[in-house]
């Protein structure tokens, strides 16, 4: 669509390919071409409006996704950790008590966060990753070398577990960091305000047991609240989106 000036008179036209072909059709001139101008003009701003929020709403959601994520990440590593010093092991992905062994307990000091937990994340990582060295010609790995290096892993984690007690507070720092980041992206026009959304899961955390329960239950009890949080949030942005698309 555009405006055209033919003999000093402005004319407005819709062009539509068909084909290798364009084929122009009038619309009109003078004051209805202008008219018509400017509501076309109107249509492409609220179109290119329409666009830029999707983008930013989609980003949006991308942002939240990753954000929990990385809070299951980093309570899975820990699950994982605790598990494996506790004598349980993976079959099928499934956590499994090795009946030969004992649980060996594992404290969960709740202190302040320190420089040092970072490393003992990477370290903890680390001791999670460790892989058996092949010794069979091939570079087959051989049934006493998964052995070796599972005694090697479990005996690295809890190592790590005592050296870095600090790895539950920030576990539990960076649920709280998600939790309070999910909640400042509320916005009064999504009709949810954030002192409900604060009670909500507080009620989450009473109805699981939270107060009473152990310090690894506690994380997943906090990891399904922030799910929860972020599920409720995507819910009410397309709830609202529709809303908007039909007013």
């Amino acid at each position: 669509m555009g405006m055209e000036t033919r003999r000093n008179r402005r004319y407005y036209y819709c062009k539509e390919r068909q084909g290798t072909r364009v084929i122009s059709t009038y619309l009109g001139t003078g004051a209805t071409a202008d008219l018509i101008a400017q509501c076309a003009a109107q249509r492409i701003a609220d179109a290119r409006h329409a666009r830029a929020a999707w983008k930013r709403e989609q980003q949006r959601i991308t942002d939240q996704a990753a954000l929990v994520l990385s809070v299951e990440a980093d309570v899975r590593t820990l699950v994982h950790a605790v598990l494996l010093t506790n004598g349980f092991h993976q079959h099928k992905r499934q956590w499994r008590k090795r009946m030969e062994q004992d649980i060996v307990p594992c404290a969960a000091p709740a202190v302040p966060a320190a420089p040092q937990a970072d490393d003992g994340w990477l370290a903890l990582q680390a001791a999670l990753n460790l892989k058996p060295t092949p010794t069979r010609k091939g570079g087959k790995v051989s049934k006493a070398d998964v052995a070796a290096v599972e005694q090697q892993r479990v005996l690295a984690v809890r190592q790590v577990l005592l050296d870095y007690p600090h790895l539950w507070s920030r576990a539990r720092h960076v649920i709280s960091h998600a939790e309070k980041t999910l909640i400042a992206r509320v916005t009064p026009q999504e009709g949810l305000p954030r002192e409900f959304l604060e009670t909500a899961l507080k009620g989450i955390r009473r109805d699981l047991g939270y107060e009473t329960a152990p310090p690894l239950e506690q994380l997943l009890i906090e990891q399904i609240a922030v799910a929860w949080l972020d599920w409720d949030l995507v819910q009410q942005m397309y709830t609202n989106n529709a809303v908007s698309s039909h007013t």
